[in-house]
C-alpha cells in the first residue's frame, strides 16, 4: 500500500505479485480480495483478467466469465481469449464428467478431471471426483498420492497433531470417507483404526456406501 501511495503506476505489478504469493499458498479468497480492492482504486482490463484467473483457479467459473466480459467492455481490443477458452474448456469437461459419473464410466472421467484440476487447483470438486474415480478403479496408490497432496494428515494420520484438523466443523466428510476407502484398499489397518477413532462421531457417514 505504501508503494502504491508513492507511485500509483505500481498498482498492477503489486497486485499481480500478491496474487502469485496467495495462490502459491492456496489462499484464493485473499487473492480475490486483493484484486477487488485494486479495482476499487483503478478499473482496468488487466486487473479484470487477473481477477478472472483467480476465480478460475478456485473453480468460480461464472465469476471468472463475468470478469472476462467486464474486461472486454472496458477495452474491446484487449485480448481475453486465453482466459475465456480456459473457462469454456473446464465447463465442457465438467459437463462430460457429470454425465460419465452417472454411467459409472470412471476411467473416461480421469483424464478430464486431471485437466480440470490443473486449471482449477483450488477447486475441491474435481479433486474429490478424481479421488472417487481412483477408488472405484482400485488405482490405490494414485488415490493415496492425490489425497496426500490435498491433505497432509493423510500420511500423518497416526500423529496427534492432526486431530484438530479432522475434528473441526469444516472437515470435508466426503474426502475423509474416500480416504478411509483408500486405507482399506491398501490394507492399512493401523491408519483405518486411527481415522475411525478420530472421526468416531461421524462413523455412520464414513461407512455409508458410495
Amino acid at each position: 500500500e505504501n508503494a502504491i501511495a508513492l507511485d500509483p503506476s505500481l498498482l498492477l505489478s503489486c497486485v499481480q505479485n500478491l496474487a502469485v504469493c496467495c495462490l502459491a499458498e492456496r489462499r484464493g479468497d485473499e487473492c480475490v480480495r486483493y484484486y477487488t480492492a485494486a479495482l476499487a482504486l483503478h478499473d482496468s482490463p488487466e486487473l479484470r483478467c487477473g481477477l478472472a484467473r483467480a476465480h478460475l483457479t478456485m473453480g468460480n467459473l461464472s465469476s471468472a466469465r463475468q470478469q472476462v466480459e467486464e474486461a472486454r467492455r472496458l477495452d474491446p481490443e484487449w485480448s481475453t481469449q486465453e482466459v475465456r477458452e480456459r473457462v469454456t474448456d473446464v465447463e465442457s469437461r465438467m459437463r462430460r464428467v457429470e454425465e460419465w459419473m452417472k454411467e459409472k464410466e470412471y476411467e473416461r472421467c480421469v483424464d478430464e478431471l486431471v485437466v480440470c484440476r490443473d486449471a482449477c487447483p483450488l477447486w475441491r470438486t474435481p479433486m474429490i471426483l478424481l479421488l472417487r474415480c481412483y477408488v472405484e478403479l482400485e488405482e490405490t496408490e494414485e488415490a493415496f498420492q492425490l489425497a496426500n497432496e490435498e491433505c497432509a494428515w493423510v500420511e500423518n494420520i497416526e500423529e496427534s497433531e492432526v486431530t484438530s484438523e479432522l475434528e473441526g466443523k469444516d472437515v470435508d466428510e466426503e474426502l475423509v470417507r474416500l480416504v478411509l476407502l483408500v486405507f482399506l484398499q491398501r490394507n492399512d489397518q493401523t491408519s483405518v483404526r486411527c481415522l475411525c477413532s478420530r472421526m468416531k462421531t461421524r462413523d455412520t457417514l464414513l461407512w455409508a456406501p458410495l
